[in-house]
């Protein structure tokens, strides 16, 4: 599923059509629209923008919604290439560009309002805080919330409204990132642990998207290319192979053992970790 790095590389390539008047607009597959849908013809795109997982593209009378789902596409075509089998929905635009949206699995969503406020309101109600906008004390404060105590780790980095944009591949990244184990319980967490998530989850999110985003199979970037990411991850798919810290950090001083990369569903998601560096108990700050 795309996550907050590669929903950011796509709204960042797709920049270039703000400004465009749409010549006109067509669906092949009606049911990845979630609201009535409404001509865009003569509509001037002219604003992009990234909340969470969600784009928003904001027209002078109306805005819509897009969520990828788990396999969803969207990116700019010359037009000249034939329409994929998997195409839901196009924008022609008056630079002969196309807007399409590619889903596989029809797990995606597109909401088409009357107004961009509407559209701001309903992602809102769907998202907490992203990384950028708390500062690491105001981070602190929230995850020692009582209704967060209990949870553990790698299920509150997945909650949208606890922090926006995180999902299962960089959830993994993040708890190897923080030396922590995913099934560790918050309310076990020190302060000083805490903290070191919040710069973590900043690292790991900001290099994913200077790497823009990870591929595996279906995600593309806003120009239909690959991204870099997958080549820099640590622990994500890598069940099997011996743990890059264990095997370079300078903490680590029995270099003659091979930790390997494990794997296990956790909240019914598969999830990677090494169990010598990230470990499952209470650190002493």
């Amino acid at each position: 599923m795309p996550e907050l790095p590669e929903v950011e590389t796509i709204v960042r390539d797709l920049k270039s059509i703000e400004g465009c008047k749409v010549v006109f607009n067509k669906y092949y597959d009606d049911k990845v629209f979630k609201t009535p849908f409404y001509s865009l013809a003569g509509r001037i795109i002219e604003r992009i923008e990234r909340f969470g997982k969600y784009i928003i593209i904001k027209f002078d009378m109306s805005a819509m919604i897009i969520h990828l789902g788990m396999t969803g596409q969207l990116f700019l075509d010359s037009g000249e290439a034939l329409i994929p089998t998997h195409c839901k929905f196009l924008i022609q635009l008056n630079n002969r560009e196309q807007l399409r949206y590619i889903d596989i699995r029809k797990f995606g969503k597109i909401w088409h309002l009357k107004s961009y406020e509407e559209c701001l309101s309903y992602v809102q109600s769907k998202l907490g805080p992203e990384i950028w906008d708390i500062n690491a004390e105001s981070f602190l404060l929230r995850t020692k919330q009582s209704k967060y105590k209990n949870r553990i780790l790698k299920d509150l980095l997945l909650d949208q409204k606890y922090i926006a944009g995180i999902g299962n591949i960089y959830a993994s990244e993040i708890c190897w990132e923080a030396y922590l184990h995913p099934k560790n319980y918050i309310k076990d967490l020190t302060d000083k642990q805490i903290e070191n998530l919040y710069y973590c989850i900043k690292r790991v999110l900001e290099k994913a998207i200077e790497n823009n985003g990870t591929t595996f199979s279906d995600y593309r970037r806003g120009n239909g290319q690959k991204g870099d990411n997958q080549n820099f991850l640590k622990v994500y798919n890598k069940h099997g192979e011996e743990c890059w810290r264990c095997k370079h950090d300078t903490y680590n001083t029995n270099h003659n053992l091979t930790f390997l990369i494990k794997k296990e569903k956790i909240k019914d998601r598969m999830t990677y970790y090494c169990e010598n560096c990230q470990r499952l108990y209470r650190e002493e700050e």
